[in-house]
């Protein structure tokens, strides 16, 4: 079964993973291709022997292919409606994703923040307001 390499890449833009090297992009697929893949469906058995002819590649490169063998299970799982062993769903890694998970807590960390402020800012008025109310003014009017 063969897989578009411009519709994978297009999904790796649009997941942020846009550092990809042609040379590893080609032989991640050549590994692919070289299993026996019936249907849409990823065994274990496959994954394992992808993982085993990835773990043989130099260590540079190896990191990269793992990261981008997961972007390619994400893409065949969420594009191309494949099933994917369990085991590896747990490994597929959703950028966009993690990108906004990390502005969700950024963005709950600024509303604490922003909700002391106005807390704070409450007291400071109270206290000042009373402040100039209780103090004798009449010497602006002598």
């Amino acid at each position: 079964m063969t897989i578009s390499k411009r519709d994978f890449i297009l999904f790796c833009d649009e997941m942020n993973f846009t550092a990809i090297d042609e040379n590893l992009l080609e032989r991640l697929f050549t590994i692919f291709e070289k299993q026996a893949i019936l249907g849409r469906q990823l065994t274990a058995e496959t994954l394992k022997d992808i993982r085993h002819v990835i773990k043989i590649i130099p260590t540079g490169e190896q990191r990269y292919l793992r990261r981008l063998f997961s972007q390619l299970c994400l893409y065949l799982q969420q594009r191309c409606d494949w099933d994917i062993p369990e085991s590896q769903n747990n490994r597929c890694i959703d950028l966009t994703l993690e990108w906004m998970q990390r502005i969700n807590e950024e963005a709950y960390d600024a509303s604490v923040v922003y909700n002391g402020y106005q807390v704070y800012r409450k007291r400071f008025l109270k206290d000042s307001h009373s402040n100039h109310t209780s103090t004798n003014c009449s010497c602006f009017f002598d």
